[in-house]
């Protein structure tokens, strides 16, 4: 049993009373009105209020104990889960003594899952995998404060919500509910007002349906009550009209009708919840009718009383939703107003328990669509007939279609989770920071996905490392990761991968963007058979709905351009951004990862000034964050080669590793060190046959597949990089 609002006690109250003598329905009114909102009162107040003519406390408690025997009797006998508590310890006085009421919530009958019911046990999977599609989008709209309290309560409990800036407003992203996208949007007041934040929202979101979350003014205290919810079967606005030659006045609107599929969605909820025998402890009453709407705040009887002679089938009115209805129409956008009573429009707005009727008004409106909503999907996530055409992005492959071949191969046991990495700037009069000092190092992969989450950070971010340091497999691994994120929630950004090793004909040209991106995605992503657009088109519609884009190997394209062309090249990349932010002013934020190799430049500064466009344009160093990959730590080797070596003494290996000039720090880079866990048995077994072991055989073996490696960056053969690294070694 749970203790009950003074509103559930009413409404409580309502199926009991038929079932009691008159004397005690009177009493129990009484005794609603002592009530404080938390649904308690004082014994002592109780006595006053109920029986003032009571000489004594005993007499006023012994009649108290009859009415509460009284109604918990009656209410058991009808099966109406309600009852009357007052504090047990008598000791306490009536001072001290509280009286409450309690009713217990029916919980709903678990579903029947019969299919289910029948896989044995053993055989159920529960790690299938599927492909997320952008849910349809439902907006709420608010307009005071406690409207906006109600939704954050019930659509976010505990926790603020993220927010998002489109096109210069402010929304709240509730997250999924029924498997809808809910956004919130807080407006001002007003016809006018609400018709711009519907159009605003439409802009932004493309949504399915706009519901107008709130507040409205009842027409009949003696049928209705403060905090029943109305729901608009249609809207009469008030306010065009006409001026008779008598002086009278004569409504010249219509009433168009809410949208079919959301009214029916509220008539289906409260039907089903009303059956329930404790609907009354937990459900508002809800009111399906006209909604009386205009720019008027009312608060006159007389002028109340007039609206209802020109609409006679008014439950009640408010102001916005006529403005919502114009913008709704106008995109084919479904739409409703759903509204909690706050007071009778009669003159008594300012009354004490004003603030108290407008939140309990609104929680009760609140409560009802996060209901309605929760019921499941009401749209298919297509756009209606006849309307836009580009509320869905083009189909979106997953992360093992985006060609991360180089992580795939990795088992899991030997991938490098906690790599290590320098933060760095890219301002030249701090370039001491791009030295790659292990005591500041952090972990590489939470600091890239914080750079992500976090929406004030900059927009780019450049990842950078010496050859072999792992730049690929982290850039892989993050748009994994990322991946997996947006499965848990579909509004976090979208993470595309761009591998630029496909890139080809450099020397011919220098690729525009489009070229750049369609070819990455036509050669390296892959093709399962659902008709995939690679085109820079997609690609732009993916970035609408807020994007990372992880564009790997810099280093691959600008070894094979003059450096004037290389900078013409990232100068292309870099205008991603500038693309995204004039297609959607204010939309999501499109964030750039770029990461190349180090020595590709002759110096640090050379770095710098490439990336910032020699600080010509508009991505200067603030625009950046870096990170330099540093070398492994010898744990970390450690238990690389105890995975990929399980049969092999991890002692001796440290020896031989140790034994061989410069080996032990070729092993502290993750690609040299995969070649080093290849080599190893080999030299290995050659100690063990008692033949001598040299590090130049090796070195041969390491430089051999290293140039393997880099096949198609060579200016200089392969097998002569080999006879000149021979003769400067002797030189040296």
């Amino acid at each position: 049993m749970t203790q009950l609002s003074p509103y559930f006690v009413r409404s409580s109250l309502e199926r009991l009373n038929p079932h009691l003598a008159a004397g005690y329905r009177r009493l129990l009114h009484e005794l609603v009105g002592c009530l404080d909102d938390e649904g308690q009162a004082r014994v002592a107040d109780v006595h006053r209020a109920l029986f003032p003519a009571a000489k004594a406390v005993g007499s006023a408690n012994a009649q108290l104990n009859r009415l509460q025997s009284e109604v918990n009797a009656a209410a058991e006998t009808q099966r109406i889960p309600l009852a009357i508590r007052i504090t047990a310890d008598k000791k306490l006085g009536a001072q001290g003594r509280w009286l409450w009421f309690e009713g217990s919530i029916e919980a709903p009958a678990p579903a029947h899952t019969g299919e289910l019911n029948a896989v044995p046990p053993g055989r159920l999977l529960s790690d299938q995998r599927g492909m997320p599609l952008a849910p349809p989008v439902v907006v709420l709209l608010t307009f005071n404060a406690h409207e906006t309290a109600a939704i954050l309560k019930h659509f976010s409990p505990g926790a603020s919500p993220r927010s998002e800036t489109r096109e210069g407003i402010t929304y709240n992203l509730l997250g999924e509910h029924g498997g809808m996208r809910v956004v919130h949007r807080v407006s001002k007041q007003g016809e006018g007002e609400a018709q711009n934040a519907a159009n605003d929202a439409v802009r932004a979101w493309q949504p399915r349906a706009i519901i107008a979350v709130g507040i409205a003014f009842g027409v009949n205290p003696l049928k209705q009550k403060i905090g029943d919810v109305l729901i608009s079967e249609n809207i009469r606005a008030y306010e065009l009209g006409r001026v008779n030659a008598d002086g009278g006045f004569t409504l010249r609107s219509d009433k168009p009708p809410a949208s079919v599929a959301l009214y029916q969605r509220f008539l289906h909820l409260d039907q089903c919840r009303r059956a329930t025998e404790s609907a009354c402890l937990s459900w508002p009453e809800l009111r399906f009718g006209t909604l009386l709407s205009g720019n008027k705040l009312v608060d006159n009887v007389d002028y109340r009383q007039g609206l209802q002679k020109h609409e006679a089938e008014a439950i009640g009115g408010e102001m916005e939703a006529i403005g919502i209805h114009f913008a709704a129409f106008r995109h084919r956008v479904d739409w409703l107003i759903v509204k909690g009573i706050c007071d009778w429009a009669d003159g008594s707005k300012h009354t004490p328990s004003k603030d108290r009727d407008q939140a309990l008004a609104a929680d009760h409106a609140a409560l009802v669509v996060k209901a309605a909503l929760d019921l499941g999907p009401l749209y298919d996530g297509m756009p209606p007939a006849g309307g836009r055409t580009d509320r869905r992005p083009p189909r979106l492959p997953g992360s093992g279609l985006m060609g991360l071949d180089d992580l795939e191969r990795i088992p899991e046991g030997r991938r490098f989770a906690d790599a290590l990495g320098a933060p760095a700037s890219l301002r030249k009069e701090r370039e001491e920071e791009l030295a790659t000092d292990s005591a500041r190092g952090v972990e590489v992969l939470p600091y890239l996905r914080a750079w992500v989450e976090q929406p004030d950070a900059p927009p780019l971010f450049a990842l950078l490392g010496e050859y072999g340091m792992g730049k690929t497999i982290t850039c892989q691994q993050l748009v994994r990761q990322l991946e997996a994120s947006r499965r848990d929630d579909p509004t976090r950004p979208i993470p595309l991968y761009f591998d630029l090793r496909h890139v080809t004909g450099l020397d011919k040209r220098v690729p525009d963007l489009r070229e750049t991106l369609e070819e990455c995605m036509r050669r390296g992503w892959r093709d399962d058979g659902g008709q995939p657009d690679f085109s820079l088109k997609s690609l732009h519609d993916w970035i609408a709905h807020g994007a990372v884009l992880v564009i790997d190997g810099l280093d691959e394209v600008l070894v094979k351009l003059r450096a004037a062309d290389g900078q013409v090249f990232t100068n292309n990349l870099l205008k991603l951004l500038a693309d995204a932010q004039a297609r959607r002013p204010g939309g999501p934020p499109l964030k750039l990862l770029i990461s190349c190799r180090t020595q590709y430049f002759r110096s640090l500064r050379e770095q710098q000034n490439h990336f910032t466009g020699q600080e010509r344009g508009e991505y200067g160093a603030e625009r950046y964050r870096a990170l330099v990959l540093l070398p492994l730590t010898e744990e970390q080797v450690l238990r690389y080669l105890a995975s990929a070596l399980p049969e092999m003494d991890l002692a001796r290996l440290l020896d031989t590793v140790r034994s061989v000039h410069n080996l032990e720090e070729l092993t502290q880079r993750p690609y040299t060190l995969r070649l080093v866990g290849e080599f190893l048995p080999d030299i290995e077994r050659e100690r063990a046959a008692g033949r001598p072991v040299h590090g130049v055989t090796l070195y041969r073996r390491l430089a051999q597949r290293w140039l393997e490696r880099d096949a198609g960056k060579h200016h200089i053969q392969p097998e002569h990089k080999m006879q000149l690294a021979a003769h400067l070694a002797a030189h040296l």
